[in-house]
């Protein structure tokens, strides 16, 4: 839940009973107690620094000047008052100091625990006062440190601190201090992913976007469901993960569906290229024809046993069109490059599917290839975007648009303009043509 100005500093929301004793000491010399509450806990009293906070916070900058908000008028006169007691405004107990209420800082209504976000909300005051330190009890919360660090980034925004945070964990990944368990990994869960991808959105952190941008679109999502139940359920929650903004959640369901296209594409183009009746045997001997029908039902007959392609009679109509594949891109490729190299005698060795789609299927590599370029989508996001300016061409393969992959461990979690350009031609494309003019 994004807390309104109109929710801070309203103390009587807070009964004195449901206030924490003692306060948690941020910067001892600090001249300010923060009052948070995170869902129904007790709500907790950080001793924080006014100065320090409005430095590093724009939303905090604007909430504590006393020209704009009568929070600050009132910190404003209680520190003077107090400076007149203790010239050492360190010297003041802390129960004198001046106080700013947050009421419900939340991530969302539900599902997180309220000792999960009062760490995180502690971190991120530590991070911004620069000492913190990463706390140790959060390598035993249930949902890992992603979990952890996807809340600290919701913070960040909520209070208008992106740019402090960003410049802290990127030194944290550049020194190596940075938790080994929330380095990239591909093999996660769905959550797990949206998560550290939220995180590589806000914080800039281009590789992330790149590597889990891509996961998702190669797993899938339930949120992309055509079960309206299942949408339902996934309605539910609303972390700010969950629906990813900017048209980020639009652009990776709609890179998945182009990968599922082209990958059809190759499947109907072979299909369409024996049934149409022109020889592809090139051997030209007697047999050819023979060897072409023999592919041909070689082929239906591996697509409709992995659950590729069903054949179905017309005379009762296509009502009944099935779904779209919602399981994983990767083991759908694997499984397309088990085609097996049969022939119909020894004459026609390099006859056959599978001696024509395997060059073919290398040229589609989502991992490497559909990932999210956040230079790019940052700086010319119509170029970069699927959504935007989709090519209406026909596409050919052949060595003029062969794709490379992005070297291991680029920094910038992209190759170049031109390269993301060819990657979505190929994707994009109304009309794909699979056979090049020169084989």
């Amino acid at each position: 839940m994004r807390v309104s100005k109109k929710e801070i500093g309203q103390i009587e929301g807070i009964e004195t009973a449901d206030i924490q004793e003692e306060a948690i000491v941020i910067d001892e010399r600090g001249d300010l107690l923060l009052l948070v509450r995170h869902s129904k806990e007790v709500a907790r009293r950080y001793r924080v620094t006014t100065s320090v906070l409005r430095t590093h916070s724009s939303y905090f900058d604007a909430l504590l000047d006393g020209t704009k908000f009568s929070e600050g008028r009132a910190v404003d006169a209680r520190l003077a008052d107090l400076r007149k007691l203790y010239p050492d405004i360190t010297a003041a107990p802390y129960k004198e100091l001046p106080s700013v209420t947050i009421s419900e800082v939340d991530v969302s209504p539900s599902s997180l625990s309220s000792g999960l976000l009062g760490s995180a909300f502690e971190f991120f005051l530590r991070i911004l006062h620069g000492h913190p330190e990463w706390p140790n009890n959060r390598r035993k919360a249930s949902a890992g440190q992603s979990t952890f660090l996807a809340v600290l980034t919701h913070f960040a925004e909520m209070f208008a601190s992106v740019p402090h945070l960003s410049l802290y964990i990127k030194a944290q990944m550049e020194t190596g201090q940075f938790p080994r368990d929330i380095r990239p990994s591909v093999e996660l869960s769905e959550e797990k992913c949206r998560r550290k991808l939220y995180v590589g959105l806000v914080l800039g952190l281009p590789q992330w976007v790149r590597l889990y941008s891509a996961a998702l679109i190669i797993r899938g999502s339930h949120r992309w469901c055509e079960d309206e139940e299942s949408c339902e359920k996934a309605d539910c929650d609303d972390f700010p993960w969950h629906t990813l903004a900017g048209g980020v959640e639009e652009e990776l369901e709609y890179r998945r569906t182009c990968v599922l296209d082209t990958i059809s594409s190759l499947q109907t183009h072979f299909i369409t290229l024996y049934i149409s009746g022109g020889p592809q045997c090139k051997l030209g001997y007697d047999s050819s024809p023979q060897c072409d029908d023999f592919q041909l039902g070689s082929m239906i007959r591996f697509f409709t046993r992995k659950g590729m392609l069903k054949v179905q009679s017309t005379f009762a109509g296509t009502a009944g069109e099935g779904k779209a594949f919602t399981g994983d891109i990767g083991e759908l490729l694997k499984s397309l490059k088990e085609c097996p190299n049969y022939q119909i005698d020894a004459n026609h060795r390099h006859c056959g599917l599978r001696a024509r789609i395997i060059t073919r299927l290398d040229s589609i590599d989502p991992r490497s290839q559909v990932g999210i370029c956040l230079s790019c989508w940052r700086d010319a996001r119509s170029l970069e975007s699927w959504v935007e300016n989709t090519d209406e061409s026909c596409w050919q393969y052949g060595p003029n648009n062969r794709i490379r992959s992005p070297p291991t461990g680029a920094r910038s979690g992209c190759t170049s303009a031109a390269e993301n350009l060819r990657v979505k031609m190929m994707y994009t494309a109304t009309e794909k043509d699979w056979t090049p003019s020169i084989t």
